[in-house]
């Protein structure tokens, strides 16, 4: 979801008080976290045989503009293969383009994301229209 207008908004906000722009990333990396066990969960009913180091490395991040889940990294390098799948690397199934446990889930649960993304930023507002009138 990208809503236009957002990164003057965070400018002005920082600008009325500092604290708003890090309560939407809180919001945001919260939305995140939410999210994560149910990728997790995608994720183990494809892979049920080694999924150890591939779950743990399914994680939250967020910053003041977006939320999203990561995954892979030194432990799991192999993350990217399970997902998008590879034309030339014979380990992994052959290319998805839409992505086989995170993607999916991600666009699944996106109508409720975009309703709670939005309704973190109307209660920033108010928050900072109500200090703002002070």
């Amino acid at each position: 979801m990208r809503i236009e207008g957002l990164a003057p908004l965070i400018r002005a906000l920082r600008r009325v008080d500092i604290d708003f722009p890090k309560e939407l990333q809180r919001a945001n990396k919260a939305h995140a976290e939410a999210l994560v066990p149910k990728v997790q969960a995608a994720y183990q009913s494809q892979y049920t045989r080694r999924t150890g180091r591939g779950v743990a490395s399914i994680r939250a991040v967020a910053t003041q503009k977006t939320g999203g889940i990561r995954s892979g990294g030194a432990r799991a390098p192999y993350m990217p293969g399970q997902e998008w799948g590879s034309n030339r690397a014979k380990q992994f199934a052959p290319r998805v383009p839409g992505g086989r446990f995170m993607r999916p889930t991600i666009q699944r649960a996106l109508p409720e994301l975009q309703r709670q993304q939005l309704k973190a930023l109307d209660v920033v507002l108010a928050k900072a229209f109500t200090r703002r009138g002070r």
